[in-house]
């Protein structure tokens, strides 16, 4: 299960000195209600709003491990971002909250080296699945398995390396000039902070 659990409350004061705030909680990790307060680390915050480099609040993302979720904050000071979990790596729902380094999430859209979101695969041990998710960090892409080796019916989810996926069937939603791109992050970055669409953000290589 992706690491750390997420409290969700509001700042309701600031102390400059010790570089911490006063969050009163509203929502447990689990979801469940509470009404504690407590001081904390600003760094140790993230916020409900806002994009870090191509992840933004709101985003569907995957873990490396199969969870899925949706993006509920960003912490620019440690690179991570805290997510909503609403399925687990076996099909399983789940509420939990949870924060994880940005770098480790695939996103629910996009290409990386000619393989899309949406696309039909087929893993090198012969699984057939969809890809839900693509990592332009780690050139990895997540995918919901449907069918086993051997034939059988299954809802696991995973994450392997782009290069080894075999595509069954392109998803008809990008075209080819969205496979012949990958991300440059630091232009998607730019771009989201100006209010941009990022289904095109990257350079030609």
């Amino acid at each position: 299960m992706p690491r750390r659990y997420s409290y969700l409350g509001k700042v309701i004061g600031l102390n400059v000195r010790s570089k911490s705030a006063m969050v009163k909680w509203h929502t447990t990790s689990s979801g469940y209600s509470t009404n504690s307060r407590s001081k904390i680390n600003i760094k140790e915050l993230s916020i409900g709003k806002g994009c870090l480099a191509y992840l933004c609040v709101g985003n569907t993302v995957v873990s490396a491990s199969g969870y899925e979720g949706r993006i509920i904050g960003i912490n620019p000071y440690n690179q991570s971002v805290a997510v909503r979990w609403h399925t687990t790596s076996s099909g399983y729902s789940t509420n939990s909250r949870g924060t994880i380094k940005a770098r480790l999430l695939s996103i629910a859209s996009n290409c990386i080296q000619g393989i899309c979101v949406d696309d039909s695969v087929m893993s090198e041990g012969g699984y057939v699945g969809r890809v839900i998710g693509v990592n332009p960090n780690s050139l990895e892409v997540a995918v919901r398995w449907h069918t086993t080796s051997s034939g059988y019916s299954t809802n696991s989810r995973s994450t392997v390396s782009a290069q080894s996926l075999y595509i069954e069937k392109y998803c008809e939603r990008y075209d080819g000039h969205a496979r012949s791109i990958h991300f440059d992050l630091n232009f998607a970055s730019e771009l989201n902070g100006r209010g941009f669409s990022y289904s095109r953000n990257a350079k030609v290589q």
